[in-house]
């Protein structure tokens, strides 16, 4: 038994979101200065659009500015009067920690049981094992049951017969579009958003006294896509750490492997074998795209594989 976590350390990324705020700020004004701007041309441009998704700003307003008051300062410090977290009447704006939310230590276990034995004619083994393996991500997990037995008999002088025989059964669950087939930096893998995504952005729509809104039809958080609040990201639409909660995707696959031979001994050093082997695949695969998450469809879409 034991945990599975992130081996390799994340890179030095800027998760303060008045670092990043700051930033995002530079870039707007450098963009300015070095066209050409005046100092003070460039200080009024960025301020104008550093919440404008449209023009390069953040999208989202996530703090609160004392009126007649700039959020950046003109040494690019933030105003020291400014309060984390926005209200516009409707909604309420906050960063969140997108990875915590997303990325999770899990339970590995596997339990290995075996018997062998011989005597002067018979040699055998059998063994049985499983392994549960739950993922780093909601929705994902990965069991596998296996067996296998190994025989080999001394029928007579001049015959010797013998088995191999090996079954497995694996279940894998993982969350739609987390595997190589719709990319790994493409906005619905979750692994690419949590690492990648600003800390200026909130995971959850919240209501305007801050308290996150729920779906009544479901009872979940609703999360961000990005453009159902009143202000969007303006880089990208949809929500990585929403999708693995709805979007579900299972495989089963059952796999048998058999071989039996015999060594026939007509004569001293002369040594007959005949082999029959033979191999069986069967997979299963379902996937469904919920309808409160980014299936375009507004009952869902359910997919079946053999």
């Amino acid at each position: 038994m034991g945990t599975n976590s992130r081996l390799i350390p994340q890179y030095d990324i800027i998760k303060d979101p008045g670092l990043y705020t700051q930033t995002q700020f530079k870039s707007l004004y450098n963009s300015q200065l070095y066209a050409g701007q005046s100092a003070a041309d460039a200080y009024a441009y960025a301020t104008a659009s550093i919440f404008d998704a449209n023009n390069g700003g953040l999208g989202y307003p996530i703090y609160t500015v004392p009126t007649g008051e700039n959020l950046i300062k003109e040494d690019f410090s933030i105003n020291p009067n400014a309060k984390l977290g926005y209200s516009d009447g409707t909604y309420y704006y906050t960063p969140d920690d997108w990875y915590s939310a997303a990325i999770k230590s899990s339970f590995r276990q596997e339990y290995n049981a075996s018997v062998s034995g011989k005597s002067p004619r018979l040699q055998y083994y059998a063994g049985v094992g499983y392994l549960g393996d739950t993922g780093l991500i909601p929705n994902s997990e990965f069991k596998r049951y296996s067996a296998r037995v190994n025989a080999d008999y001394q029928a007579k002088k001049w015959l010797r017969i013998g088995t191999n025989l090996a079954y497995a059964y694996t279940n894998t669950r993982l969350a739609a579009d987390q595997d190589s087939e719709t990319g790994y930096t493409s906005a619905g893998n979750v692994f690419y958003i949590s690492n990648n995504i600003g800390p200026v952005y909130p995971l959850y729509v919240r209501n305007a006294d801050g308290s996150i809104k729920i779906n009544p039809a479901t009872g979940n958080p609703v999360y961000d896509s990005g453009n159902n609040t009143n202000y969007s990201r303006g880089n990208f639409a949809g929500n990585a750490v929403r999708d693995v909660y709805y979007n579900k995707g299972n495989s089963d696959r059952d796999v048998l492997t058999s071989k039996v031979y015999a060594q026939i001994t007509p004569i001293e050093h002369l040594v007959l074998t005949a082999n029959i082997a033979a191999n069986l695949v069967n997979q299963r695969k379902n996937v469904l795209y919920s309808s409160f998450a980014s299936s375009t469809n507004e009952d869902g879409t359910a997919t079946v594989f053999y």
